[in-house]
């Protein structure tokens, strides 16, 4: 199975910077605050001369992902990965937790990095952080209405009666968690971790086979 990493980020439409139509919700008290979201421009393809590509951020507590613990990466040596897929989610103002989009062949950063750009509907150059990058062609951003299908349900372990999912951290790493280990029996266990493999496998498949349209390219 292909390296794979979940990132819960506010909820906006379309992700290429926040206006009057479209600004985060559901995103944390920092945007509650302030309005902002470093993960605003997730879906805003960047060139330079050799590339397009995207910058993802995700608010981490301890300002680190952890390369190890993503789900097949667990003997990585070093500062960065890349073959990732990084699967972005959401949850809308009325709904669910769903996949937003995502970005395949990503390369994942252990510290978060950051450059300066001005963006269309900045007065002066903004502060872009990040941990993970893509090629454009990569990327994918998903229509609202698609992302209210099932089978874009993203799954929270407090909820899920196989006890797998996002906890309270904004990242998920596609595991089954330390806590839910240590309290169920390795019968328990092994049903869990096989509705995980099973869910796993099949976002996967959609990801890969999806056809659909792209709100990256329809609106940048």
């Amino acid at each position: 199975m292909k390296p794979i990493i979940f990132c819960n980020i506010t909820y906006m439409a379309l992700y290429d910077g926040i206006r009057n139509f479209d600004k985060p919700v559901n995103g944390g008290g920092y945007v509650k605050k302030t309005g902002d979201a470093h993960e605003s421009h997730n879906f805003v393809p960047l060139t330079n001369d050799k590339e397009s590509f995207c910058l993802g951020y995700v608010e981490r507590t301890h300002g680190k992902i952890n390369l190890r613990n993503i789900y097949g990466c667990e003997t990585v040596d070093g500062q960065q990965i890349d073959g990732v897929i990084v699967v972005w989610c959401a949850t809308p103002k009325n709904g669910q937790k769903r996949v937003i989009g995502w970005y395949k062949n990503a390369t994942v950063l252990q510290n978060w990095n950051y450059i300066y750009i001005k963006y269309e509907e900045c007065d002066e150059e903004k502060e872009q952080d990040y941990y993970f990058k893509a090629d454009e062609k990569d990327c994918v951003l998903l229509p609202e209405n698609e992302r209210a299908l099932s089978k874009w349900y993203v799954p929270t372990s407090k909820y899920n009666k196989y006890h797998f999912g996002f906890g309270q951290d904004n990242v998920w790493y596609g595991k089954i968690s330390k806590d839910t280990k240590k309290a169920y029996s390795k019968d328990e266990l092994d049903l869990y971790q096989t509705k995980l493999d099973e869910y796993l496998e099949t976002l996967i498949e959609n990801i890969e086979n999806y056809d659909g349209e792209n709100w990256l390219d329809d609106f940048n």
